[in-house]
C-alpha cells in the first residue's frame, strides 16, 4: 500500500514539476493558479517522502537478556516470561569470575540467587565500572537492606522473595528505563565536568596571551576562535597549545 502511495505520490510531483517549469518558461500565467500549483507540488512531495519512510522502516531488534542461574528449570521460565527477548545464559559462578564483562551496553543482565552476598554486590559494582548495563536482581531470601545495598552496588531493580513468571517482563522493563535515565544523568554530568573544564583552560590560555601580546579580553578569545577555526580544531585544543607553551609566551 505504502509502494502504491509512493508511486502516484511521485508521478504527481513530476506532473506538477512541469506545470511549474512551463510556468516559468513562457511567464505568462494566473497567480492565484501558480499558487495552487506549488502548494501541490510539496503536498505531494511530503507525501511521496512519508510513503518512503513507511517503507523503509524497520522493525525494532528483540531486547537482549543475559540471564544469570545454576537453576535450570528457572531458565526456561525465563524464556517464557520474556517472548521478545533474545536470552542468553551463564551459570552463577562463571558470572563471579573478575574477568567476566558484558559486551552490549543494550543488554539486559537477570541475576537469580539464593541471596545478595557480599560477593555478587561486589561484581555488579565492578560490573557498572567495566561495561555498565541494566542489572535486574532476583533473590530468594534477603530484606530491605540487602535490597538498598544491590541498588547501591549498580542494580536498576531488585526484588526479594518476589518472583513470580507474570512479574519478569515488567519488571525488566522498569529495570532497563531506570538504566536509561541514570546513563543520562552520569552523561549530562560528565558533559557538564568537560564544558567546565574547557571553560577553566580558554580562561587561562585567554590570561596568558593577554599577558603575553597585551591584548584585551575580547582579542585574546578572537585569536584563540580564529585559530581553531584555521585549523579545525576546538578552541579547547587549541587553549591546551597555547598553555604547553607558556613558558615560551612569558
Amino acid at each position: 500500500m505504502a509502494l502504491k502511495r509512493n508511486s502516484q505520490a511521485f508521478r504527481t510531483v513530476c506532473a506538477t514539476r512541469a506545470k511549474i517549469e512551463f510556468f516559468l518558461k513562457h511567464g505568462k500565467f494566473d497567480h492565484q493558479k501558480w499558487l495552487n500549483t506549488v502548494e501541490q507540488f510539496w503536498a505531494s512531495w511530503f507525501y511521496m517522502a512519508q510513503a518512503i519512510s513507511t517503507e523503509t522502516k524497520r522493525p525494532e531488534a528483540p531486547g537482549l537478556a543475559l540471564i544469570v542461574t545454576d537453576q535450570s528449570e528457572r531458565l526456561e521460565v525465563f524464556r517464557q516470561a520474556m517472548p521478545g527477548y533474545s536470552i542468553s545464559s551463564v551459570p552463577l559462578q562463571a558470572f563471579l569470575e573478575p574477568g567476566f564483562s558484558v559486551a552490549n551496553r543494550d543488554m539486559l543482565v537477570i541475576l537469580e540467587c539464593r541471596a545478595i552476598g557480599p560477593s555478587l554486590l561486589k561484581k555488579i559494582e565492578q560490573l557498572q565500572h567495566s561495561s555498565p548495563c541494566a542489572v535486574l536482581v532476583f533473590a530468594d531470601s534477603g530484606n530491605g537492606d540487602a535490597a538498598q545495598n544491590a541498588l547501591r552496588a549498580g542494580a536498576s531493580a531488585c526484588v526479594i522473595d518476589g518472583f513470580a513468571p507474570h512479574r519478569v517482563e515488567p519488571l525488566s522493563a522498569i529495570a532497563r528505563e531506570r538504566f536509561r535515565q541514570s546513563q543520562e544523568a552520569r552523561d549530562e554530568i560528565s558533559r557538564t565536568k568537560a564544558d567546565l573544564e574547557a571553560r577553566k583552560l580558554i580562561e587561562r590560555a585567554k590570561g596568558l596571551l593577554m599577558q603575553s601580546r597585551s591584548l584585551s579580553e575580547q582579542e585574546a578569545y578572537a585569536l584563540l576562535r580564529k585559530t581553531a577555526m584555521k585549523q579545525s580544531r576546538t578552541i579547547r585544543e587549541v587553549a591546551e597549545s597555547v598553555l604547553s607553551l607558556s613558558d615560551f609566551l612569558q
